[in-house]
């Protein structure tokens, strides 16, 4: 009796194997195939890419920046990087097809800076701003700035 439960049990793992790596090697498939759904989906909208996010931009206003060449990015990064050994490292942007979109928030209570495309049409871009207040830095007076890439257009950009 022991002889032929043993051998239904290494039956069973035997099997229980196989189900285990057919059912991993299905979800695999599907989940890739998911992937590739999303990625066509978001093609035909406007993409930002961040950058860089710091806390410290030197500047006491909020302002907002569209900066088209390697010349204006230089100077930004001379500004934020006046008080700072070692500076923040420049990114690299190829001018030729990208722009740089800069928020700089002004001094403001712990915030952390987001943007994002609300909608598109042919003439605009309009970016939708948010603060996300950090509660680590609850009480400290912060200039933050946040910068993000995206492929260069004729269209204005519009900040709400």
């Amino acid at each position: 009796m022991k002889r032929f439960m043993k051998g239904l049990t290494k039956e069973g793992l035997k099997m229980l194997k196989s189900i285990l790596a057919c059912s991993l090697f299905v979800i695999s498939i599907v989940s890739c195939k998911s992937q590739d759904q999303i990625k066509s989906a978001n093609t035909d909208t406007m993409q930002l890419t961040l950058l860089i996010e710091d806390n410290y931009s030197g500047q006491d206003e909020e302002e907002f920046l569209t900066i088209n060449d390697q010349n204006e990015l230089e100077k930004f990064f001379g500004k934020v990087n006046r008080t700072r050994k070692p500076g923040l490292p420049i990114p690299e942007v190829d001018f030729k097809k990208e722009m740089v979109i800069v928020w700089c928030g002004g001094n403001k209570d712990s915030s952390k800076l987001r943007l994002s495309v609300k909608n598109t049409t042919d003439q605009s871009i309009f970016l939708k701003k948010e603060r996300m207040t950090l509660s680590n830095l609850k009480g400290a007076v912060i200039t933050p700035f946040v910068m993000y890439k995206l492929p260069k257009t004729q269209k204005v950009v519009k900040f709400q």
